[in-house]
């Protein structure tokens, strides 16, 4: 369990189950120009129910139903929370943010949906944006992750992750059990091994590393991992460099927390989630044991797919719920396939 599910009292599978989405980690991250995802949804279902269709996936069938339903009842602040919902899953922000804010109008103590809204800013880096509804969130729900992140963002100056270098960069893979591992240097220390993890948000290090890197706590929370309970510490980190990028002002945490050794007996100093391969057009190529970053433009974004298409590739959307929990559409055997999928013989 990451550290932050706790804080908000959701595991991940009560999260899940609460979303109604079936977690899948793709191998590649375009989290860019997304709009369009809902509408490739595999699964069938053939009811009009609007919240049927969301936990079954077809958030562009949902979506209409949820306007529907608003159109109807002007106060309906379930159907503004889903139509805010899906749009943030999909990085839709403007209607995000429009109906979010709809919903906690219209139920000011809807927790899911304040924690929504906030992420819709930290999401676009307008993190300043953020802090007056985590600090709502906080107060109604005692979070003092929600508050702990409410003070670092409002504390920050200037623009936060900041890319600087070249369009794209190669990183090997040192290893690939128990988590891809490679190295990363922060505030210019020396480079440490870092596990990536998609359980990961911003990049996490160690107390010792932390001190090095001569990082000032701004905030702090409580956090827990494989039934440990330690203090999380929250900070911003002049430099995160990886490969030949580099993120300047980027917010970061750390704690005192045991981390399980490498295959090989070497420690890992952090870990690094999904927060950060946001901020790029970002490839977990498990097959070549490399991690490629390139800058999330327009232009790079049209080679990546036509690298895809070149390699005849399956595209499948993919949403990213909460702030770390990548999420695309499958099946297991038959399960999740409509009747006319499982008489086709490559539906799976």
């Amino acid at each position: 369990m990451h550290q932050e599910d706790t804080a908000l009292g959701l595991d991940r599978r009560q999260f899940l189950q609460r979303t109604g989405l079936a977690a899948g980690v793709g191998a590649a991250l375009p989290l860019l120009g997304m709009a369009g995802a809902g509408a490739m949804a595999a699964a069938s279902s053939s009811a009009d129910d609007p919240d049927q269709l969301f936990k079954d996936g077809q958030f562009k069938r949902a979506e209409q139903g949820y306007r529907r339903r608003l159109k109807e009842s002007a106060d309906n602040a379930h159907a503004a929370a889903q139509i805010g919902y899906i749009a943030l899953l999909s990085n839709r922000f403007a209607d995000a943010e429009k109906f979010l804010k709809r919903a906690v109008a219209l139920k000011p103590d809807d927790e899911f949906s304040l924690y929504q809204l906030a992420d819709c800013y930290v999401r676009q880096d307008r993190l300043p944006e953020a802090v007056p509804w985590l600090r709502k969130r906080g107060e109604l729900t005692g979070s003092p992750t929600d508050l702990a992140h409410a003070k670092l963002y409002e504390t920050i100056r200037g623009t936060p992750w900041q890319v600087h270098g070249p369009q794209r960069t190669r990183i090997p893979f040192l290893g690939l059990e128990p988590l891809p591992h490679m190295m990363i240097s922060i505030n210019g220390t020396q480079p440490r091994i870092f596990q990536l993890d998609t359980g990961a948000t911003t990049a996490g290090l160690s107390m010792q590393l932390a001190k090095e890197a001569g990082l000032e706590v701004i905030s702090e929370s409580r956090g827990s991992a494989d039934g440990q309970q330690f203090t999380m510490y929250y900070g911003i980190a002049k430099s995160v460099r990886i490969g030949d990028l580099e993120v300047r002002n980027a917010p970061v945490h750390w704690n005192e927390a045991d981390r399980p050794d490498l295959p090989d007996g070497t420690e890992a100093h952090g870990t690094i989630g999904t927060v950060h391969f946001y901020h790029f057009l970002t490839t977990m190529d498990y097959g070549h044991q490399q991690f490629v970053l390139r800058r999330k433009t327009e232009a790079n974004l049209r080679r990546f797919r036509a690298e895809v298409a070149r390699l005849k590739g399956d595209v499948l959307p993919l949403w990213l719920a909460k702030d770390h929990f990548p999420c695309t559409l499958g099946s297991l055997n038959d399960f999740g396939l409509s009747s006319k999928e499982r008489a086709r013989p490559h539906a799976r």
